[in-house]
């Protein structure tokens, strides 16, 4: 099967005051400066901070009081309000999620000295924009649970409403975030978002990124807003990781050995043979400070998972077309009839068997004899007299899988920002030649195939005025997911063989 997809995306949308997001994964800041009798305090200047990369973005009041800071990337802020004749507040632990609406209102003293008020706990956030329900999982999250797949997507399962097919979750599977119900019956309908731009085409995920380069994850049920009217299903929406003013990374192991595996057959005490080795690394730095961040990941993975196949495979005298010795479980000949003499006794069709219970090497067939002759041998006398299972192989079915992801975030000015990321996953899977090049005509069963993803994405945001931003987003993926095994091509030599032209 062979399954190739490219798509590309293009979104340009305006903000303005009543909330427009338009498939995004930003949020936004607003409330209300009063002074100590609740009046509006108007021309105060709000500055708004993100305590990990130093930009800083301001806003002034109205008559109303208000400010709004619309299109926040997710991360913590530090929020200032501040206005000549009365004292500084600084509002800290102001936390923005994925299309996060925090409200913090702010009272500023009258006071002719230099004072500053700090507020430590942080304003709370309420969503008042959309019906939808949704869980919001953040990284820091991500280092407490246990991921065996290492796959992001399966963070899905913390919802207690969601279920699915709970084996599509390796982290190269293009099938892993549909694989879910979220909220009725959607599986292979849900939308997947990565930084706001849509990956899923039909069922299948553009690209997987790892679990340490997702900066928070959010699945929302009853998607009925416009923005996702695509969607049939539930929403998945990713958030990628950036740099920051300080270099910070990451560096993990995940293994799997033999010596190391619990008991997988009772009887034997045998352990499974299984092995997995994943690692990788992140970092985070600024290339420019307060100005210019890359944020950089690579996974790679090698899995070996143990298996056991058994054929029932024609002996050597039954390549001869001698079927003597071919008997049923109770011992009794398995008698070979010549379909030659067929003919009608007493209202039934009746036949002879052949002699001996021999085919008589002319009567057999000349591409018969060529596919028998190229089909290797059993390994074992079988399991029962009849020779089941004649052929057994263990082997182990090994995957090869990388993934690398760059993103860079650029602060131009305190109205236009823009990011980029470049990311994409290889993942080969070997086919076992369990014959020992014995299998010159290609019969065996194949396991190889290749799947590959590849996505590029970025945007720029443009604050028109203090109350309307232009929005421009671009993405493109492509989805590779094949099988490949050139090794089976038995070429013009092998169909020669078969079909001479003579």
């Amino acid at each position: 099967m062979k399954y190739i997809t490219t798509t590309v995306w293009m979104l340009a949308a305006l903000a303005v005051a009543v909330a427009c997001f338009g498939q995004d994964t930003r949020g936004r800041v607003q409330g209300v400066i009063t002074d100590a009798s609740g009046g509006a305090v108007p021309g105060a200047s709000v500055a708004l901070r993100n305590d990990a990369t130093g930009v800083v973005v301001t806003r002034e009041t109205g008559e109303s009081g208000r400010y709004l800071f619309d299109q926040v990337d997710p991360g913590t802020y530090t929020l200032t309000a501040q206005r000549q004749g009365f004292s500084t507040v600084v509002q800290k632990n102001v936390r923005v999620t994925q299309r996060g609406d925090v409200t913090a209102d702010l009272t500023l003293k009258v006071s002719d000295v230099v004072e500053t008020v700090t507020v430590e706990d942080s304003p709370v956030a309420v969503q008042f924009n959309t019906a939808h329900r949704e869980l919001t999982v953040e990284a820091s999250l991500f280092k407490e649970l246990p991921l065996i797949s290492r796959n992001p997507v399966t963070l899905v399962a913390l919802d207690p409403s969601v279920n699915g097919d709970w084996t599509r979750n390796a982290n190269f599977d293009h099938y892993a975030a549909n694989a879910y119900d979220i909220g009725g019956r959607t599986i292979g309908r849900n939308e997947v978002l990565i930084d706001g731009s849509p990956l899923a085409n039909s069922a299948k995920l553009g690209y997987n990124p790892p679990v340490e380069a997702v900066g928070e994850y959010t699945v929302k049920h009853n998607a009925i807003d416009a923005e996702f009217g695509h969607s049939a299903g539930g929403v998945v929406s990713m958030s990628m990781k950036s740099g920051t003013n300080q270099i910070h990374g990451s560096a993990y192991y995940f293994g799997g050995d033999p010596d190391w595996n619990a008991v997988s057959n009772r009887v034997t005490r045998q352990h499974s043979r299984s092995t997995s080795w994943n690692g990788g690394a992140t970092i985070g730095l600024p290339i420019k400070k307060n100005k210019l961040f890359l944020f950089s990941s690579y996974e790679k993975q090698t899995d070996a998972s143990y298996q056991s196949l058994a054929y029932t495979l024609p002996t050597a005298q039954e390549r001869q077309g001698d079927f003597s010795q071919s008997v049923y479980t109770d011992r009794a000949l398995r008698v070979i009839y010549d379909p030659l003499t067929s003919r009608i006794a007493n209202n039934r069709v009746v036949r002879d068997p052949f002699s001996g219970n021999r085919i008589p090497a002319a009567r057999s067939d000349r591409l018969a004899n060529l596919i028998l002759k190229n089909l290797w041998s059993p390994n074992n006398p079988g399991d029962d007299p009849t020779g089941l299972n004649n052929f057994k192989y263990d082997f182990t079915r090994p995957y090869r899988y990388y993934n690398i992801s760059n993103r860079v975030d650029w602060n131009i000015n305190d109205r236009w920002r823009a990011f980029g990321r470049v990311s994409l996953f290889r993942t080969t899977q070997d086919a076992n030649d369990y014959t020992n090049g014995a299998d010159v005509l290609k019969m065996r069963r194949t396991e190889g195939s290749v799947r590959n993803g590849f996505n590029v994405a970025g945007d720029t945001v443009y604050s028109l005025n203090p109350t309307t931003t232009l929005t421009v987003r671009g993405a493109y993926y492509k989805t590779e997911d094949k099988r490949k095994y050139p090794e089976m091509d038995i070429g013009e030599e092998g169909y020669a063989a078969l079909w001479p032209n003579k």
